[in-house]
């Protein structure tokens, strides 16, 4: 019932992640989804729903003890990508062994963690096929890249090209 590493990013025109939240008034009480923004990048992302519970904002456990308006605060400071994770069921109060703030997704983690690093590995498709490289916003100008097996590219290409 955990979705981890959950990871949205705003599109330039649009300022929001696209999520209402809410909290029981008064109370430091779990944070859930209430709606979500049909323009936002929650909506975009698809696997957050209403009802969802907020455990974690960027890697930081959420899942008591914060007022509505700290998480609120933190996630529209956020730059791209917001990383969430999230508890889906009939109540909140998970289990500590089945929740910990320090799992995430190993995909969207490395995605997130690319964006500032000075060397990235990955399989040379993910370099050379143009529609893989502005999915994951691989940037190659002014970059050295190095390919490893590079006698095999000329078969990855032919094949990329024949629309197998």
């Amino acid at each position: 019932n955990i979705k981890r590493g959950v990871a949205l990013y705003r599109e330039p025109s649009v300022p929001s992640f696209g999520l209402q939240l809410s909290q029981k008034k008064g109370t430091v009480e779990s944070i859930s989804v209430q709606g979500i923004s049909p323009s936002g990048a929650a909506k975009k992302e698809g696997s957050i729903e209403a009802g969802d519970t907020i455990m974690s904002v960027n890697e930081q456990d959420v899942s008591g003890g914060y007022a509505l308006s700290q998480v609120t605060k933190k996630i529209k400071e956020t730059k791209d990508p917001l990383l969430l994770d999230l508890y889906r069921g009939e109540s909140p109060n998970i289990d500590t062994d089945e929740y910990s703030n320090e799992a995430a997704c190993p995909y969207y983690l490395s995605r997130a963690l690319a964006k500032g690093a000075d060397i990235v590995f990955c399989p040379y498709n993910y370099v050379l096929d143009p529609n893989i490289r502005a999915a994951l916003e691989l940037k190659v100008q002014d970059a050295i890249v190095v390919l490893d097996e590079a006698h095999n590219v000329e078969d990855t290409m032919r094949n990329m090209g024949s629309g197998k």
